[in-house]
């Protein structure tokens, strides 16, 4: 990657975050692109990345460290493949989902990127370390949740989040920190004093995501967000995930309920026994294909 220089323009600060960089540029791009992109920031935080991209297709010459780059993934387990060598990008502050049945190879996936299971061959890189070499680096800067996570019942909420905190670090300051800002995004207010053993699967699983999202990770893994909430709760979830790639983090998630993805996701790739068949925006698969959501879409591509 070429040597970049972060800028200001127009009086409009290019906002840097501290471990998820989403930046502008001045490689070789017209001056005129980066202001586009630092107003388009300034007036609708997350739009940056996207601004990225297109002018990175129009006029070239434009880098931006992707959170994750996932080249030719395969995951065998004796003769069963689970994964057929699949490919996908995500960029800092972008939400991309795994969608397909269960079974297609999402989970597998996840936690091959979240260091809790070596390939077969391929690679896989986060903000540039390869997940097999670099695995203990890699933990210190993401989260990972899986779909039957679960918490201590016999805590409060209070209790999890601060037992949770004590484990990811020593100083007692940035202890109370982390528990602040997961008190904040959990909304449970004072059920964060009841034992977790009351709370509904909506609200375990609110806690679960907060205490995921605490240390400012730079990628979130999240294995099927909102399975098993009913519709109210599935929501909440939706908006808590999007409230926290604002300040920059990308989200990787998986999950059945394509629906669903088509209201949560920047990107989606389509996966289904464990190939990969098409990657793009909802609403680009949805016009590419004809169709008027993405579970049609998912039956015209697999069925190619």
């Amino acid at each position: 990657m070429t040597t970049l220089t972060p800028v200001a323009l127009s009086g409009l600060a290019v906002r840097v975050w501290e471990g998820s960089l989403t930046r502008c540029f001045t490689s070789g791009v017209d001056i005129r692109v980066c202001t586009i992109l630092v107003e388009m920031h300034h007036k609708t935080p997350g739009f940056l990345r996207k601004g990225v991209h297109r002018c990175k297709d129009k006029w070239g010459g434009f880098s931006m460290e992707q959170a994750l780059v996932v080249e030719n993934l395969k995951k065998s387990y004796g003769k069963f493949e689970a994964l057929h060598g699949i490919s996908f990008e995500v960029a800092p502050g972008e939400i991309f989902a795994l969608i397909g049945p269960n079974g297609a190879g999402k989970t597998t996936a996840l936690r091959i990127v979240a260091t809790i299971l070596q390939p077969t061959s391929g690679t896989a890189h986060v903000y540039g370390m390869d997940v097999q070499k670099d695995a203990a680096r890699i933990r210190e800067i993401i989260s990972y949740l899986p779909e039957e996570a679960g918490a201590y019942k016999n805590l409060t909420g209070l209790g999890y989040l601060s037992f949770m905190a004590e484990l990811f670090a020593s100083d007692s300051a940035v202890q109370r920190e982390y528990v602040q800002r997961a008190s904040d995004i959990t909304g449970l207010g004072e059920r964060l004093r009841d034992k977790i053993g009351t709370y509904s699967k909506g609200m375990t699983r609110k806690l679960l995501l907060s205490r995921g999202v605490m240390t400012r990770p730079k990628l979130a893994i999240i294995d099927e967000p909102t399975g098993g909430l009913d519709v109210g709760a599935a929501i909440d979830i939706r908006q808590l995930i999007r409230r926290t790639t604002a300040e920059g983090m990308a989200v990787l998630l998986s999950s059945h309920n394509m629906l669903e993805v088509e209201y949560l996701s920047d990107r989606v790739a389509i996966i289904d026994k464990g190939t990969i068949h098409d990657v793009g925006t909802p609403q680009g698969l949805k016009d590419k294909y004809g169709k008027a959501n993405l579970e049609e879409v998912f039956v015209q591509v697999v069925k190619q």
